[in-house]
């Protein structure tokens, strides 16, 4: 959701202060997301202290899934209702959807 990148995502809290989303992020994500024939997100859980990211990540499932009319998919949930990160995960996990209106 971020154009800001790290190896770290704990690094993403103190550069907060700037603009972490990017001055064009938006109209990329929705102009790539338009060319896509499937849409596959692996956020994972935001690092402790990310302020907004619940709002930005269902700003970001409108862009992608066309406000609604396109399914968005992940590998699995966390605990807490994000779509998991594929790090950790088995090359055979199984895509399921993801239904961003209740995370």
């Amino acid at each position: 959701p971020y154009a800001f990148r790290a190896t770290d995502p704990g690094e993403l809290v103190p550069a907060q202060g700037g603009d972490i989303v990017g001055p064009d992020n938006d109209i990329w994500i929705a102009r790539e997301a338009a060319r896509a024939q499937q849409i596959i997100v692996a956020c994972g859980n935001p690092p402790a202290g990310l302020r907004g990211f619940a709002a930005r990540m269902r700003h970001v499932a409108r862009l992608l899934s066309n406000d609604g009319a396109r399914a968005l998919w992940c590998l699995g949930l966390t605990r807490a209702g994000w779509p998991k990160h594929p790090l950790y995960l088995s090359s055979c996990t199984p895509l399921v959807r993801w239904e961003w209106r209740t995370s």
